[in-house]
């Protein structure tokens, strides 16, 4: 009666599930009244569990029981989730918590999930309708949205079944459902149109789910399902209205298409986002660095990325393009140079940015060393690409940093990055410029790797070339402050190298490095002065080595430490360190040694200056009755505390160098040069000790120096001359002041060089600085002296003045010279002290004092030239170290004799200022200022005012004029002045006096400017005369002509660095041109100023002319590069050097730098046509015409040294720029043909400087073809195989002629020859091994054959130690006649003829002699 008995309600259930899988349009679970019952088996309630067994009997306890299971059944469902749809169904069947208010729980490992589903739906009777209700319920949830359809999409948790603890699973229940094959398609088809919705609809929502919906197409079967995957993609953002949808879909590209068509994808994104700052966006760049692209896309969007960068991209971007230019594949490994190049452009484009930030550049380098670290193949291409790096400018602050990285980033190869960086240190490509550079640019980057640099830096204090130990020491001051956890690390092996430098024997020791050590600690201290004074405890250390220092370097380090160790706000009586320094200097000026008491000298003077500067600081109260005129006693009357204090260690300095003249002028030479340094600088120093010493100083001075009776000499008579006060003078000074003279005679009257003349100049220096600034720049108190006699020998500028000379005994000789000498300082120290007063009068005694001081020292020039001993000028300079006690006659040691290797060298360039006529009137003439230096005082900065007198165009200036104008003697002698000056500043690496001042220079310039145009003029006028008086007058304009030019050479590269100043210094320089527009840019003025001034008619055939034309226009070039200025230099040097030029009129040196500036853009056109016209000039006679007219043989192998340059420098270049296969091969035959071409160049010429050449550059060549030409070989041998035979034929021409070489080398025994037979040999050898390495990989070895060459001399004959019996002597040592192509062709019979041939002679010439070379 109750079998199989249901109530109502579990009747109705049934028949409601019965329905569940049937869909409808409004997505809800229709109500069914009745249908078929279900069967046990279909039950999803387990409703099953609760039936009576049939065994069972009826009774009222069965009916109770079964209703009790009724109501449990029925209390069990009311907290149990109702699924909606057949999708929720299946996933409550396999354990799934959907009511997990956060993600969906799983009861079950992901793996059994998925399982169970594939199981449940595949063994369901409904297969595969049921997958069509599942996959309708799921698009219910999606079109649902909201937090279910979230759910779905992200990662789901696990629950323990034992504990209930829950953790996270990594993917989402999607992805696991699509782990399902057969209902994959559906499901991706339900995502898509997911996405196509929120594409339509946009919002904030759609932005957030995108990428999500997209992320869960990771794990599909592309093989399947990938181009469908592939359509739908772009289909959705093809319509998608939203830029940050489209942005959101792309970062989830990597997951929805195959690797195989993501470079078709990206192809289509170029597409969608033709403007590049769509495209290149910080996400879209990850995205794109995780692609699989072709390397024609990588170089074709690294072309964009680069014209973003030039055109202006967001500082954000960088970091993500630098990503992207790293990325590479195999096929791209040949030109990762291009990558690289790329990045640097990024990179310093970077720095120039005006938003540039250090969290930029710090992920753009940490990107660059993980993929160094990572990357082998881009570790030794970035290696490879800084050694192809040839000179400075093509260096970058970022190639010195990416190569210190390399240090630490590969231990094994560290050694062969240290020696690429010392190498390019040597070289001068890596210099100081660049560390600064890294320190200010960098310094964010620098801070990570400080522990290499530092270690770096300090290896290259232990190098041995100097270059190198130069870098470390500047780069120590660039580093310092860059971490202040560093700086006393860095300030102590500073002091520690100086400190050992100085240890070292004065024979050894390099006093240049020493000066630079000093100049970094200058600089340090300007820079960072609250830094050093924390650590002038370490300064110190440089006093335990004073006695090896020389005077200028202790000056440096006395005022170093003197500076470092004052206190603001602090007494020095409270300074502990100020009273170690006073003790050391006190011992050092009490000393009895000579040279100890000097540098106590320059202690106690900078100890003044130290005091003078507290006092400055704090100036004591002088009271109102104190008069400047009148006179103080002595310094213990000087109303001021610091004055009597400074007046006493003045006293003190005086008295202990009362013994020694020289010591003394060395007093008063470094007062003089401290007070003037104090006022430039600082201000007044303190008064009443200034009015003491001025009196002290001026009375000595006119105690020892003026006279009024002429003295009486033994030998020679004197006389007053060179008075040039006028009688209108005498009514304005007394008739005292107008008797009197200055006594330059008192060297004729005693013995000895170091009487009290040899502190007369320095102590005359004093005066006047003393008296400037104790009247405020007025020298009224003096100025009888600028116009006063001199007591000089009566013969002083007489016609028959060298005559008498000669008449005179040796030693009276000298003191004569020494007298002349003082004269010419008398005058230059009046010009300096003079040159800055404003009253006319005593400016034209000013202009009348340089035209004889220029006429006296080109008389003192044919003295000295007439004299027949060697002579040293007295000593001038007391600061820097005396001159050697024996010099040659004018410079020369006529002693001495030229090695074999000078007169093998020596060319007739090299003859020039030698056996110049001893006539003073020579213009052309070396100056004696060139020649003997070191015996004339330095011209003040103040006399460049000078230059803007009116210049008369005459050698000889008219007597009514002198006084009024410059002649071009004295124009010259102030040209050659400042240009001195100039050239010195900027050649010199470390820190020096530099008397001028940059706006001067500049104030000044426009009238130099004017003149150079009117010397230019007459110059080319008077080029044709042969008059020998216009001849003079010719070599006079040339010479100001030549340093105008220096002066305008040393004046850019002053101020190249100065944008400012750069610009009007062109300005100035753009009135040489004719029409010149002052709104041009730099790069047109330049272009202007060297179309108009390079021309060989300017040069006049003069060759040093022409090299100063040369050396400016390479300095514009440099200051403001254009894009016709090397073609217009290259122009010029090649013109010049066609001309028949004199060549007697410069050195060797000259010639050189013009041939480098023709070679400076050369092509191979140029390279051959150069090369044939050197091959024919070398064949024909005297009397033919020569293309290259100027030369000579001589200067031959110069000209070959150049094009051997060139020739290497154009093809690196073009190796660098040729992509494909094809152009290369092109490049490499047309090198090998100018190879052939050098190698008959060589033969003609018989020179072994040509055949050193060759031997150098030619090895070079065939290290470049090893390295690059044999994989082009390789890649064009089964393209064409006739080209490549042929190729090799004639680069075994070349192989064969070095073997000659090296073979004659060895029997002439050149040992400069000789010493590179090993390596060359080496080279070659190893070449044919690789060559026939290429042959057999291309199935083409048996048509190579190698053999051992006989070892013949240039004209090819054979050496007797290598000739072999008679029936050895048809044996034929040329390469086998079969061709490559003809082996690669069908025909096989002529090659199997031909690889016996081979075989048979490779074995008969194993037996010859093992000294024989293996070649071609």
């Amino acid at each position: 009666m109750f079998k199989n008995r249901k109530t109502p309600l579990l009747a109705k259930k049934s028949s409601d599930l019965a329905t569940i899988r049937e869909s409808s349009s409004d997505g809800q679970v229709p109500r069914v009244d009745s249908g078929p019952a279900a069967g046990e088996n279909d039950d999803p309630f387990g409703s099953s569990q609760f039936s009576v067994p049939a065994s069972q009997m009826c009774s009222q306890r069965r009916y109770l029981s079964q209703r009790t299971n009724l109501q449990k059944s029925q209390s069990a469902r009311t907290s149990r989730r109702v699924p909606v749809n057949y999708f929720e169904h299946v996933l409550l069947q396999c354990q799934v918590d959907l009511d997990d208010p956060t993600s969906i729980v799983l009861r079950c490992e992901p793996i059994a999930f998925v399982r169970t589903v594939r199981s449940m739906l595949r063994t369901s009777p409904d297969y595969p309708r049921n997958v069509q209700d599942f996959v309708k319920g799921f698009e219910q949830t999606s079109r649902a949205g909201g937090e279910p359809f979230r759910k779905l999409l992200e990662c789901c948790q696990l629950q323990n079944r034992n504990t209930g603890d829950l953790k996270p699973v990594q993917e989402s229940l999607m992805k696991m459902l699509l782990c399902v094959e057969f209902m994959q398609l559906e499901l991706i088809t339900v995502l898509f149109e997911c996405v196509e919705r929120l594409a339509r609809d946009g919002g904030e929502s759609g932005l957030n789910l995108t990428g999500l919906v997209l992320s869960q197409i990771k794990y599909i079967d592309h093989t399947v399902h990938g181009s469908f995957v592939f359509n739908k993609y772009f289909e959705v953002l093809e319509r998608c209205q939203s830029g940050a949808l489209v942005r959101e879909a792309i970062v989830s590209l990597q997951d929805v298409i195959d690797v195989s068509k993501q470079d078709e994808a990206f192809g289509k994104i170029l597409e969608l986002l033709p403007r590049a700052a769509e495209l290149f966006t910080s996400t879209n760049l990850t995205v794109f660095c995780q692609m699989c692209l072709s390397g024609s896309t990588l170089r074709s969007t690294r072309q964009k990325v680069v014209g973003f960068v030039e055109g202006g991209c967001p500082v954000e971007v960088y970091p993500a393009l630098v990503k992207f230019l790293l990325k590479f594949n195999g096929a791209e490994v040949d030109t990762l140079h291009e990558n690289i190049y790329e990045i640097r452009q990024v990179v310093q484009r970077l720095v120039r940015h005006e938003d540039a930030g250090e969290k930029q550049l710090e992920e753009i380098f940490q990107s660059i060393y993980q993929a160094l670290t990572v990357s082998g193949v881009l570790y030794d291409a970035w290696v490879k690409f800084c050694r192809m790096l040839t000179d400075e400018e093509s260096h970058t602050a970022v190639d010195l940093l990416v190569l210190l990285m390399m240090l630490t980033v590969n231990e094994l190869k560290s050694g062969v990055i240290q020696k690429i960086l010392a190498n390019k240190l040597k070289k001068q490509h890596l210099t100081v410029d660049h560390m600064e550079q890294l320190t200010k640019r960098y310094g964010a980057v620098l801070k990570t790797h400080m522990d290499c640099v530092l270690d770096f830096v300090e290896s290259c204090l232990k190098e041995r070339q100097t270059e190198v130990c130069e870098f470390g020491v500047m780069s120590m001051s660039y580093l310092f402050s860059a971490n202040s956890m560093n700086n006393k690390l860095v300030l102590n092996k500073l002091v520690g190298f100086m400190c050992e430098m100085a240890l070292i024997n004065e024979a050894a020791r390099n006093d240049h490095l020493i000066a630079v050590c000093m100049n970094s600690l200058s600089n340090i201290h300007e820079k960072y002065p609250n830094d050093i004074r924390n650590c002038a405890h370490i300064l110190l250390k440089m006093m335990d080595v004073s006695t090896d220092l020389s005077l200028e370097q202790y000056r440096s380090a006395v005022s170093i430490i003197c500076d470092a160790i004052q206190i603001p706000d602090q007494p020095i009586s409270d300074n502990e360190s100020w009273d170690s320094i006073n003790i050391i200097i006190k011992k050092q000026l009490l000393s009895n040694h000579k040279e100890i008491k000097k540098k106590g000298v320059v202690g106690v003077v900078r100890m003044i200056h130290h005091l003078l500067k507290n006092s400055a600081e704090n100036p004591p109260d002088l009271s109102s009755s104190f008069d400047s005129d009148k006179t103080i006693e002595s310094a213990t009357d000087i109303p001021t505390a610091a004055g009597r204090e400074i007046g006493n260690m003045f006293n003190l300095m005086i008295a202990s160098s009362n013994e020694s003249n020289e010591i003394l002028a060395l007093c008063y030479d470094e007062l003089a040069e401290m007070l003037n340094e104090f006022r430039n600088r600082v201000g007044k120093p303190e008064r009443a000790f200034t009015v003491w010493l001025c009196d002290v100083i001026t009375n000595e001075f006119q105690n020892f120096f003026v006279i009024e009776e002429i003295p009486t000499g033994d030998v020679v008579q004197f006389a007053k001359k060179l008075c040039i006060n006028e009688a209108t003078d005498i009514e304005n000074t007394n008739a005292e002041a107008y008797a009197i003279a200055v006594n330059i005679a008192d060297v004729l009257q005693h013995a000895s060089r170091y009487s009290a003349m040899c502190f007369f100049l320095a102590m005359f220096k004093l005066m006047k600085s003393l008296q400037e600034i104790r009247y405020e720049g007025n020298l009224e108190s003096i100025n009888a002296l600028l116009g006063c006699a001199i007591v000089v020998p009566t013969f002083y500028d007489e016609p028959d003045e060298k005559t008498l000379l000669e008449t005179f005994e040796e030693d009276v000789c000298r003191q004569i010279l020494d007298a002349y000498f003082y004269v010419a300082n008398w005058f230059r120290e009046l010009i300096n002290a003079f040159i800055e007063q404003s009253d006319e009068a005593t400016h034209k005694k000013v202009i009348q004092r340089l035209s004889s001081l220029v006429h006296l020292e080109q008389r003192l020039a044919g003295l000295l030239r007439s004299v027949d001993f060697d002579y040293v000028p007295p000593i001038c300079d007391f600061l820097t170290k005396p001159p050697p006690k024996a010099v040659a006659r004018f410079g020369r040691d006529p002693s001495a004799k030229p090695s074999a290797t000078q007169n093998a060298t020596r060319t007739q360039l090299d003859q020039t200022n030698r056996n110049r006529s001893a006539d003073g009137a020579d213009a052309d003439c070396e100056s004696v200022l060139a020649r003997y230096r070191v015996g004339f005082r330095a011209m003040d900065g103040n006399t460049i005012a000078l230059l803007r007198e009116t210049l008369i165009l005459d050698y000889k200036l008219p007597d009514d004029r002198v006084g009024q104008a410059l002649g071009l003697t004295e124009y010259r002698f102030l040209l050659e002045t400042l240009t001195s000056g100039i050239e010195a500043k900027v050649s010199s690496r470390a820190k020096q006096h530099f008397p001028y001042k940059v706006e001067a220079i500049l104030e000044v310039l426009p009238r130099v400017v004017e003149n150079y145009t009117k010397i230019k003029a007459k110059r080319r006028e008077l080029s044709h005369s042969t008059d020998k008086e216009i001849q003079v007058e010719f070599k006079a304009l040339t010479s100001c002509f030549n340093w105008s030019l220096r002066c305008f050479t040393g004046i850019v590269q002053l101020v190249k660095l100065n944008p400012e100043l750069l610009e009007k210094m062109l300005n100035i320089l753009n009135k040489l041109t004719p029409s010149s527009d002052a709104d041009d840019t730099n790069d047109a003025l330049v272009e202007q100023i060297l179309s108009s001034e390079l021309s060989h008619k300017n040069a006049c055939k003069d060759l040093f002319s022409a090299n100063c034309l040369y050396n400016f226009a390479i300095t514009l070039k440099s200051s403001a590069p254009s894009a016709n200025s090397a073609s217009t230099i290259a122009t010029f040097c090649q013109k010049f050097i066609c001309t028949d030029f004199h060549r007697k009129t410069g050195t060797t040196n000259h010639l050189n730098q013009l041939l480098q500036g023709t070679f400076a853009i050369a092509d191979f056109t140029k390279i051959k046509r150069l090369t044939k016209a050197l091959a024919e000039d070398l064949l024909a006679s005297k009397n033919d015409t020569h293309l290259l007219a100027g030369l000579q043989r001589p200067h031959y192998p110069l000209l070959f040294k150049e094009l051997a340059k060139a020739f290497l420098a154009h093809l690196q270049a073009e190796l660098r720029s040729r992509k494909t296969t094809v152009q290369r091969f092109v490049l490499w035959e047309q090198s090998c043909e100018i190879l052939k071409q050098f190698s008959e160049v060589a033969k003609q010429a018989d020179n072994f400087k040509i055949y050193g050449c060759y031997m150098r550059y030619g090895h070079t060549y065939i290290k470049l073809f090893q390295q690059l030409g044999l994989k082009t070989l390789e890649d064009m041998l089964k393209a064409s195989a006739d080209r490549v035979s042929h190729l090799l034929s004639t680069l075994q021409h070349s192989t064969r002629y070095l073997h000659n070489i090296c073979c004659h080398s060895k029997s002439a025994k050149d040992k400069s020859l000789a010493a590179q037979v090993p390596f060359i040999r080496e080279t070659v050898e190893n070449l044919i091994y690789s060559v026939k390495a290429v042959l057999a990989a291309n199935d083409c070895s048996d048509v190579f054959w190698m053999g051992n060459l006989k070892n013949k001399d240039l004209r090819g004959d054979l050496l007797l130690s290598q000739q072999e019996p008679d029936e050895m002597d048809d044996d034929d040592d040329q390469e086998d006649d079969g061709d490559i192509g003809d082996f690669l062709s069908d025909d096989e019979e002529g090659a199997g003829g031909d690889a016996g041939r081979g075989a048979t002679t490779m074995n008969r010439r194993e037996s010859t002699r093992s000294s024989q070379s293996k070649c071609f």
